[in-house]
């Protein structure tokens, strides 16, 4: 599905209404083509494969989905590839899609999988909110489509800090849900990460040996991505001391009661001997005095382990 197809001359956006047009349009001096679809079909795919002057299962290879985000270099084409991340509820999980971006000289193509065509649109509706922007070169569309996906990291990374925080209160609080909370809390957190993470890294390498106007132009997103990824390794470190303050708190009541079971079994036992001398076996209330024995040692253990902080 075409999301957009945009040629910009001398920094102004014109829309046109195939990839053809755009392609074409962008072969007048100081343009460049910026085209987004999502999920391309086959005759989309021969459009665009035609256009990089690629065979089609050359471009059928660069746009098959790597195992983790990327950026690699093809003689004259740039392949990136971007995840798409949205977080709402830690039971519902972490929504990850996929950016690819085809960077050619003078074409861009960006090309979306799963959730990612809500950044492709967010990008073409935010070009078109800004008539007088120049846009002097596909950087910039790039620049633009970085920001549009490390804005929904930060969205996710303010649900994340929310839900972590009510986490570590339950923990506290000695809620019976927190230890599922926790650990739902951790799979997301994992799975972004491993979304996230890699693509730092490789900008981190592709920017160090790009020109100078390379690296002004991505050097905010280089940044805003190293800052995700602290945020995201921060929660990782705070969810695995929470997991074993819980596991401490859990062994903490186990022994409790389990101290105040063994009393009353143990008197249970020797009173049950099978001989003489045991103390009220042949009283005539022996065995509700013991009994009323029993209870009263258990609720003294409870009320101190409870005022302990153990229970």
């Amino acid at each position: 599905m075409i999301l957009d197809t945009a040629v910009y001359a001398d920094g102004r956006r014109i829309a046109h209404e195939t990839l053809e047009e755009a392609f074409r349009g962008r072969r007048e001096p100081n343009t460049f083509a910026a085209v987004a679809v999502h999920e391309p079909n086959e005759e989309e795919i021969d459009s665009i494969a035609g256009e990089l002057g690629l065979s089609k299962p050359r471009v059928e290879n660069a746009i098959r989905r790597p195992p983790r985000a990327t950026i690699q270099s093809h003689e004259n084409l740039l392949i990136i590839w971007l995840a798409s991340v949205r977080y709402a509820d830690p039971e519902e999980g972490a929504g990850i899609g996929w950016i690819c971006v085809l960077l050619g000289e003078g074409l861009l193509v960006a090309l979306s999988f799963g959730e990612g065509v809500k950044e492709l649109e967010n990008v073409r509706q935010n070009i078109e909110s800004e008539p007088e922007r120049p846009w002097e070169s596909p950087w910039h569309v790039l620049g633009e489509i970085l920001d549009e996906a490390f804005d929904n990291y930060d969205t996710a990374d303010e649900n994340l800090d929310g839900d972590v925080s009510q986490a570590e209160r339950e923990i506290f609080d000695g809620s019976a849900i927190a230890s599922r909370r926790v650990h739902a809390l951790t799979r997301v957190v994992i799975e972004m990460h491993e979304a996230i993470e890699p693509f730092s890294e490789a900008l981190d390498r592709f920017l160090d040996d790009s020109d100078h106007e390379v690296r002004e132009d991505l050097s905010q997103a280089r940044r805003r991505a190293r800052r995700v990824g602290e945020k995201l390794e921060g929660f990782q470190n705070l969810l695995s001391s929470l997991l074993n303050v819980n596991l401490a708190m859990v062994g903490q009541k186990i022994s409790a009661w389990g101290a105040i079971l063994i009393v009353p079994t143990l008197i249970a036992g020797i009173f049950g001997m099978n001989f003489e001398g045991v103390w009220l076996k042949h009283h005539p209330y022996g065995f509700e005095l013991m009994l009323v024995f029993m209870v009263a040692i258990g609720t003294l253990l409870y009320y101190w382990f409870k005022r302990s902080g153990w229970l």
